[in-house]
């Protein structure tokens, strides 16, 4: 299991320069790699919208979105159908279209949690979490607390502006340690 502080995750912006990402983790199918500019077969990253923007276009992947705070944005794309982001609601879309993001008036800067997985051999999933979870071996996994803490298989405690992860080398139990703790939970699993 490995820990990481957010705040030493330095930011890099977007060529369009609507916003930054902050990659977390990365993978290959045969281990894990660190975090880098390279699309891997998975990767985690933080991102801050602070204006309309295209996306870029990652082909063969999956992405999946839970925008973090307040706010709203849709993402719309020639021939795919609009997808709505809302807070703490996880989504997924493929990567092959030019999606452009589109703020919902009012909201200022956004943040999403993203995950990207090589559809070909992997499948993931985002899901917010407030109660107990157990995440099997086998199955990589990274937590990234929104409230409270939480314990993580014995004795490692992590909380808001950290991010715990593990390649799924050994299951993990998540358990909050306050009645109001919440996360979000990435999950990748081989196909």
């Amino acid at each position: 299991m490995h820990l990481l502080l957010l705040d030493e995750v330095m930011p890099e912006p977007w060529r369009n320069g609507g916003g930054v990402t902050r990659p977390l983790v990365s993978a290959r199918e045969a281990g894990m790699v660190s975090a880098g500019p390279a699309i891997a077969d998975w990767r985690l990253s933080l991102a801050d919208i602070s204006a309309d923007a295209e996306f870029s276009v990652f082909a063969g992947m999956q992405r999946h979105a839970v925008l973090l705070g307040s706010g709203a944005v849709s993402l719309v794309s020639n021939g795919a159908e609009p997808v709505w982001v809302r807070p703490l609601q996880p989504v997924s879309f493929p990567g092959e279209p030019r999606w452009h993001a589109r703020r919902k008036p009012g909201s200022l800067e956004l943040r999403f949690l993203n995950l990207m997985v090589r559809r070909s051999v992997l499948r993931g999933e985002l899901q917010v979490i407030e109660c107990q979870r157990q995440v099997h071996a086998g199955t990589a996994w990274a937590l990234l607390p929104l409230a409270g803490r939480w314990q993580l298989s014995g004795d490692v405690i992590v909380g808001v502006g950290q991010l715990a992860w593990d390649e799924g080398n050994g299951g993990c139990l998540m358990q909050p340690l306050e009645a109001d703790a919440s996360a979000v939970l990435a999950l990748v699993h081989s196909i």
